[in-house]
């Protein structure tokens, strides 16, 4: 009775239809009789890839094999033949596991190969509408920031350069607000900007480094008390605001220059 069950579970499966290459295939529960088995290695250049995922005693006729298996080339294969004992023991005849493979695509030249044809996007309510639509809305948006974020910036920077005014006539008005009240991140920034060009202008030093012009002030009698002041309340984490009569002495100073 066992026979006649393995031998119509073979016909089955050569009866099986073909399956693509490359594609893994399991087979489970697959009795095969005398000692354990093992995939055999191989170099590889096999036609097919064998692994045994599991394996389960058979009393003392031999062993339930559950197997996974993928054709690399079209054809029909015995997988027994990619099997051997473990552990060196003497082989025992199996009985055949053919399997069919196929090529995917079907038979005949490229030419005749069925056109897919050219695939349309849905109407109005599917990505025919909502891309452009989309694209259009994400470019507004862009723009839009892009606008407020320049002009934002040139809020905070009230002390640009108008055409013919002078360093001493951009710094001044600065140290005029600071005297009414705290300045903002960039105004600071733009004041610290200026008084390295008026420095510049002032003392001469037309090509040197920020450092060294900042030195040269600080090292300036007229005006480095002031900028030491200027340095703590614009570099250190808790800032201290300057002394109005430091801001109007800094002021006098560049109005008089």
């Amino acid at each position: 009775m066992k026979t006649l069950l393995l031998l119509l579970f073979t016909a089955l499966l050569a009866a099986a239809a073909p399956v693509p290459l490359g594609r893994m295939q399991v087979m489970k529960d697959q009795f095969l009789p005398g000692p354990e088995l093992q995939a055999r290695p191989g170099d590889g250049r096999e036609p097919v890839v064998l692994r045994i995922t599991a394996v389960y005693p058979h009393g003392t006729a031999g062993f339930r094999y559950d197997l996974s298996w993928s054709a690399l080339e079209p054809g029909s294969y015995d997988l027994t033949k990619f099997l051997e004992p473990a552990a060196g023991a003497t082989p025992v005849p199996l009985p055949a596991l053919t399997v069919e493979a196929a090529g995917v695509l079907p038979v005949g030249p490229p030419g005749e190969l069925p056109d897919p044809g050219v695939p349309e996007l849905p109407s109005i309510g599917g990505y025919r509408f909502w891309l452009p639509a989309g694209i259009t809305l994400w470019v507004l948006a862009g723009g839009a920031f892009f606008y407020l974020t320049r002009k934002q910036k040139s809020a905070a920077s009230p002390s640009v350069a108008t055409a013919g005014q002078s360093l001493a006539q951009r710094l001044e008005p600065l140290l005029q607000r600071a005297l009414a009240g705290p300045l903002e991140t960039g105004e600071k920034a733009e004041l610290e900007r200026l008084v390295i060009a008026f420095g510049r202008e002032r003392l001469g030093l037309t090509d040197a480094a920020t450092p060294a012009v900042w030195q040269s002030l600080r090292e300036d009698a007229a005006t480095g008390a002031w900028l030491r002041t200027l340095e703590v309340w614009l570099h250190r984490r808790s800032p201290v605001e300057p002394a109005e009569a430091d801001l109007k002495a800094l002021i006098a100073r560049i109005t008089a220059s």
